[in-house]
């Protein structure tokens, strides 16, 4: 058995969803073959933000204190998120794996103790013995920004998967008892020609949430669709005030609707009840999960023309709309509700690239990944 120190800093693993989820998922598939050391502390990443100072003490001295601590002096360092890429500084750096899901410039580099910060991250990278990522974009980005004359062999791909057991279609009944049960909550009534979007992920700028409201507004106006928006997914950034304060300047305060976590379940019967998955990303450093667990529940989908997104798709099982073209998404969404011949052909598409990507493979892939280190 392979013990692994994972090395999670502050992130929260309690709560399933999105980057937690591709470690949860494979890590759950290998319980029987690897032995996993929580390597990690409480912080609020948010705060240590607003304070350098703090940041620069929980970062370069109290986590790699209680790493020294906690760690296992055998086995794989497995930094989960390149976010802690600098602690490569204090292990063996044969023996340790940085997964990373994206370089994201806008994000990483944009102030100058950002910038600092980052510097000594992608040093990290530079320094581990493996960089896992999750699409072949996403390995060429970070050879980008790592320098072309890094070994590409050192920067492995494990694609993300979804599990066709708990994200499914369910029968009619259950999805029609949910619906009303969420109206209920909501205090809303629908009408038969009532359309449900849904929206899954946080409310960074690179998600584009502030568009697909701005689609939204377009569509009940332009196209006169009876629409309501149910937003799935904890902000992830100071974007929510502004996001509400566009609802209420667009007067739609009782069309958009926000949800911060759902379980797995629930999510599913979302999923089910929704008339189609908008998500038109500007920026993912691999394949936006909610896309696959949509396409496993049957539902339609409204994207991005962005290369990870086409790297999966190949351009069929949704329909692809220009991320910084309001008009174009309306448009795009419009056609989902309208046209029953493309909803029956992108869901069928869809379901079928749902069913390529399981987390058995990916758990699979990663645990080579584990037994060549060892």
């Amino acid at each position: 058995m392979i013990t692994v120190n994972f090395l999670r800093g502050g992130m929260n693993f309690k709560e399933v969803f999105g980057i937690s989820r591709y470690h949860y998922e494979i890590h759950k598939r290998l319980k029987n073959k690897i032995k996993l050391v929580d390597v990690g502390y409480e912080s609020n990443l948010s705060k240590l933000k607003r304070n350098p100072i703090k940041a620069f003490y929980e970062f370069y001295i109290k986590y790699p204190l209680i790493v020294k601590i906690k760690e296992k002096k055998e086995g794989v360092y497995h930094i989960p998120h390149a976010l802690y890429a600098y602690l490569t500084k204090f292990l063996d750096p044969e023996r340790t794996i940085v997964t990373c899901f994206d370089i994201e410039p806008s994000i990483m580099f944009d102030s100058i103790l950002h910038s600092n910060f980052w510097t000594f991250n992608i040093l990290g990278l530079k320094r581990s013995k493996y960089i896992v990522t999750i699409s072949e974009y996403s390995k060429w980005e970070i050879l980008r920004y790592l320098g072309y004359n890094f070994p590409g062999d050192r920067i492995k791909v494990v694609y993300e998967g979804v599990d066709l057991s708990k994200f499914r279609r369910y029968n009619e009944s259950i999805v029609e008892t949910f619906k009303q049960e969420v109206c209920k909550s909501l205090g809303v009534s629908l009408n038969n020609n009532t359309k449900i979007l849904l929206f899954v992920g946080s409310e960074q700028p690179r998600k584009n949430l502030k568009r697909v409201i701005k689609a939204m507004y377009n569509l009940k106006r332009k196209y006169k669709i009876d629409a309501k928006l149910i937003k799935i997914g904890k902000p992830g950034s100071n974007e929510r005030e502004y996001n509400i304060q566009l609802i209420k300047k667009l007067n739609l305060q009782h069309d958009v609707y926000f949800f911060d976590y759902v379980e797995d379940e629930k999510l599913s019967l979302y999923y089910n009840i929704a008339d189609c998955l908008v998500l038109p990303t500007l920026f993912e450093g691999g394949f936006a999960l909610p896309i696959l667990e949509a396409f496993a529940c049957g539902t339609p989908v409204v994207t991005s023309n962005i290369p990870p997104i086409l790297e999966v798709t190949k351009e069929k099982g949704t329909v692809i709309v220009n991320p910084y073209d309001v008009n174009d998404i309306a448009k795009g969404v419009y056609t989902v509700l309208t046209d029953e011949n493309l909803r029956k052909s992108i869901i069928k598409e869809g379901y079928r690239i749902a069913r390529k990507y399981s987390w058995e493979k990916s758990a699979k892939d990663f645990y080579k990944i584990y037994e060549e280190i060892c």
